[in-house]
């Protein structure tokens, strides 16, 4: 670490840190409050056309939070806000919020922070005129326009972006890493006589309650050294993977035909929807080296140096041991996909064929992404008749954000309107128990069957078929309905854990304390042949419907049926674990009777077990 010491530095400029809760008790959302912030924060800061305090506190603001869900309706309302239309033209028959707060002068109003004289002292109208122009900078956004006074983003703002005009960074819930919100508040290119402020939205509730309680953790945090995990057997698989792609590409035989690159051939077929000439040669370059000895005596001498590998073990276990070895997984799956056209289940192009995703299952789709995560479609409604528009996500992101009844706007991009969902066909919206036919959720064709799953029901242990999605498709809800957006909903999740017949035993320690507690300690890894396989599905989801004309919530529970029988949705995983076999206590239950506070306290326990269980 490379750092000035204390008699080395000068004091100037200064920095404002606030921690703001949202209250509960008020019935207005977090994202009203953020939104109310950040019309505030921008008026505190200099007016950009007449700056009065010659670049001390900036004229830019920055929005930050970690869900694109959310910043798009953040982004929409707080264009509305400001009495603009979603494309950002002013909306000439609203005037912004902001005028409400420049009115004549009343001390009640005042102290309840609904009058912002200060903004009019240091040049801001609060007029009609006084409209901030709001942009946004996500991943579905090409990206900053220099001319924004409000910037609304995600994490593809954090770093490689210095702007020395900005004045405020406000962020939307509790970060999810402090090192990135270090990078969010902090801009190369500031002057040190700046004041910059950063303001932190939180909840009453979670993460947030613990970040207000905690904010010496948030505006100061200790963060640890982090170093790069490069010789990581997780890391240098996937680089194995990128160097096989690299050293193909480099064989004459491929360099011969008319290819697109290495990327795009191994990622969709080029030719009409067939395997080009380019992508033939490729199969066989895979055969040669998966046959051919002196091949693979090649290929390992380039691929140990091209990743720096002195250690022959190390290298043996990159080409032939699982998980992902590039000699019996990865070349493999390659011809596969190559010889069968992305074939699954005798259906061309539907074996992980994406556009400029080359083998997702060992390569990641982007830089610092989880590698081997199941992925679902989301099929959206084209606009005029057009084909729908297909977007692909982390299958437990996909089945969370458009959970049966919920409003989503993750590919809400256009206006405030838009917003999809996805419930039943012949949905009757009443409180209770619906059922949602799985063919409603995911045709036949876009699922896959996986084994029984087990749940636990208040009259014993159920048996129900549990299926895997690959594409599901959402809907606009109708205007009729006048739903809310903000109506939200959480499927009903199980779990399910299915170890091998044997793991790799490990002792005990025997004289130790640890002996009474654990009868056996089993391991299951990849390394050994025997991992676990995780099985996550939901049963269904409880929706919480909101109206926009003030008719009262609806409690609706979807319940997945098939030939009116429950079912489930949902996905494995294969992944190392270990198991610890405990001894159980030799209970002293008249001891137990006697105690008068462990006996209310069990009561009570059971009490909240019991209500939490419920389903009524």
């Amino acid at each position: 670490e490379v750092s000035p010491i204390e008699d080395d530095m000068e004091t100037e400029g200064a920095e404002y840190m606030l921690a703001l809760r949202g209250d509960p008790a008020s019935r207005s959302s977090l994202l009203s409050t953020t939104i109310q912030a950040a019309m505030l924060t921008r008026r505190m800061l200099d007016n950009g056309a007449v700056p009065v305090s010659n670049g001390m506190y900036g004229t830019r603001s920055f929005i930050f939070t970690d869900d694109i869900d959310v910043i798009n309706r953040l982004y929409f309302q707080l264009l509305d806000a400001e009495g603009r239309y979603s494309n950002g033209n002013i909306n000439a028959k609203k005037e912004p919020l902001a005028m409400l707060r420049g009115d004549a002068p009343n001390e009640e109003k005042f102290t309840f922070g609904q009058q912002w004289p200060l903004a009019k002292m240091i040049g801001h109208t609060l007029d009609s005129a006084d409209r901030s122009n709001v942009k946004r900078t996500s991943s579905q956004d090409a990206g900053v326009d220099h001319a924004a006074d409000l910037i609304v983003a995600t994490a593809s703002l954090e770093v490689g972006f210095n702007d020395p005009n900005v004045g405020a960074v406000i962020q939307h819930k509790a970060p999810r890493d402090n090192a990135q919100f270090l990078q969010r508040k902090g801009r190369a290119g500031r002057q040190r006589t700046m004041r910059p402020w950063t303001v932190v939205v939180l909840s009453d509730y979670g993460r947030d309650r613990m970040a207000f309680q905690c904010y010496e953790n948030l505006f100061e945090p200790v963060l640890k050294a982090r170093q790069l995990p490069v010789g990581n057997s997780y890391v240098l698989r996937m680089q194995a993977a990128f160097a096989t792609m690299d050293w193909l590409s480099s064989r004459n035989e491929y360099l011969n035909q008319w290819n697109r690159g290495i990327w795009d051939d191994l990622s969709v077929p080029q030719d009409k929807g067939k395997p080009s000439e380019a992508q033939s040669k490729l199969a066989d370059l895979i055969e040669d080296l998966l046959n051919s000895l002196k091949t693979q005596q090649e290929f390992n001498s380039w691929l140990a140096e091209a990743l720096g590998i002195k250690d022959e073990k190390q290298l043996q276990s990159l080409l032939w041991q699982p998980p992902r070895a590039i000699m019996t997984a990865f070349l493999p799956t390659v011809l596969r996909r190559l010889r069968s056209n992305w074939s699954r289940l005798g259906i061309e192009k539907t074996d992980n064929c994406r556009k400029s995703t080359p083998m997702p299952d060992f390569i990641p789709s982007a830089l610092f992404n989880d590698l081997c995560l199941p992925e679902l479609q989301i099929n959206l409604p084209g606009e005029n008749g057009q084909e729908p528009n297909a977007y692909s996500m982390p299958i437990l992101q996909g089945m969370k954000d458009f959970a049966p009844g919920r409003i989503s706007k993750r590919f809400a991009i256009k206006s405030i309107r838009e917003c999809h969902w996805l419930v039943p066909k012949k949905l009757e919206l009443k409180d209770g128990s619906h059922s949602f036919p799985i063919d409603d959720y995911c045709p036949p064709d876009k699922r896959e069957s996986m084994p029984d799953c087990h749940i636990t029901t208040r009259t014993g242990m159920e048996v129900i078929p549990c299926f895997r999605a690959w594409e599901v498709t959402a809907n606009t809800p109708p205007d009729d309905l006048k739903l809310s957006e903000t109506s939200n909903a959480f499927l009903n999740w199980h779990s399910e854990i299915r170890p091998p017949q044997n793991g790799i035993p490990a002792e005990v320690p025997s004289n130790n304390v640890w002996q009474d507690i654990f009868q056996q300690v089993e391991f299951y890894s990849h390394q050994q042949h025997c991992p676990i396989e995780a099985v996550r599905f939901a049963t269904g989801s409880r929706a919480n419907i909101k109206f926009s004309d003030q008719r009262e919530d609806l409690q609706i529970d979807f319940k997945f049926e098939h030939r009116n029988e429950p079912a489930a949705f949902g996905f494995s995983l294969w992944v190392d674990a270990v198991k610890f076999q405990c001894r159980l206590p030799n209970f002293d239950f008249a001891s137990i009777s006697n105690n008068r506070e462990l006996v209310a306290g069990l009561r009570t326990a059971r009490f909240l077990y019991e209500v939490s269980h419920d389903e009524a």
